[in-house]
């Protein structure tokens, strides 16, 4: 599956690898924000970091899949999008841009360790190695 989800501590993990529907973001991320033993609202890492087919995503799909996260905004404290190329973090910074005319608080970042201090607010896990364990 191209998208899939986990929890590691406190924060849900949703990782997108390869190309991918966006329903099928939305069904897994679905399933993620209701995970048994997360924390309401909790911080969500959306990993972008291996996603194909970025290309291919409108405008249109990404306000949709910002709307569809905003629905679920009591369950969601912050979500940082790990997007390391040029054109993810350009792609995804649009998509946040519609998210926070939505409410919600999102960053986009290259590096793991960026996106992992803003979910944590400076404290908790800051590198790979921390997210893995």
């Amino acid at each position: 599956m191209p998208v899939r989800y986990f929890v590691t501590g406190e924060i849900l993990v949703v990782m997108v690898e390869g190309d991918y529907a966006s329903e099928e973001l939305r069904r897994v991320g679905d399933a993620a924000v209701r995970a048994p033993g997360l924390p309401h609202p909790a911080p969500v890492l959306l990993d972008m970091s291996k996603a194909a087919g970025l290309n291919a995503r409108s405008g249109r799909q990404l306000r949709a899949t910002a709307a569809f996260f905003a629905e679920r905004a009591d369950r969601i404290r912050r979500i940082a999008i790990l997007a390391p190329t040029d054109l993810s973090y350009g792609l995804m910074r649009m998509g946040a841009t519609f998210g926070e005319t939505m409410g919600l608080v999102v960053g986009v970042f290259r590096s793991l360790d960026e996106a992992m201090r803003f979910l944590a607010g400076g404290a908790g896990p800051s590198s790979v190695e921390d997210l893995r364990s």
